[in-house]
């Protein structure tokens, strides 16, 4: 699934709700166990095939997972943006006025902390930095 995901195949427009059926049936297939498995790029997330031109890393985040998506879920309403979380360690977001879009990427440390790859698909360099400036500012 992950593969054949792109900003422009999300309907950016459609109901705002966060619930959104499966529809698996008997006959689903799980073909990967790891949908993060390592591949020659050192990124596994780079695995969605969203090419991106800039990332910048918020790491030693101490808060809980649950408060840390939360808030950036917050954040990125209050700024305008429409955000889709395809799993648990994946948020895309696009501002629908300027196209920015965003590709934010979770990662598990060993010491109960996590850090952000929040990374630039689309958009200004500028308004990113103070994207980023911001979503750190909420979290740490």
């Amino acid at each position: 699934m992950l593969k054949r995901l792109s900003f422009e195949s999300i309907p950016w427009d459609e109901n705002d709700s966060p619930v959104v059926p499966l529809n698996l049936t008997k006959d689903t297939e799980i073909t990967s166990l790891n949908p993060f498995q390592e591949t020659e790029n050192w990124m596994p997330f780079y695995q969605s095939s969203i090419p991106f031109f800039q990332m910048q890393v918020i790491d030693n985040i101490t808060q809980r997972y649950e408060v840390v998506v939360t808030s950036m879920q917050r954040y990125f309403t209050e700024c305008g943006f429409k955000w889709f979380y395809p799993h648990d360690l994946l948020i895309l977001a696009r501002q629908m006025n300027d196209y920015t879009d965003l590709l934010i990427r979770v990662e598990y440390l060993d010491d109960e902390k996590l850090r952000l790859y929040i990374c630039l698909a689309s958009g200004d360099d500028l308004g990113f930095s103070a994207l980023v400036a911001g979503i750190s500012k909420v979290l740490l």
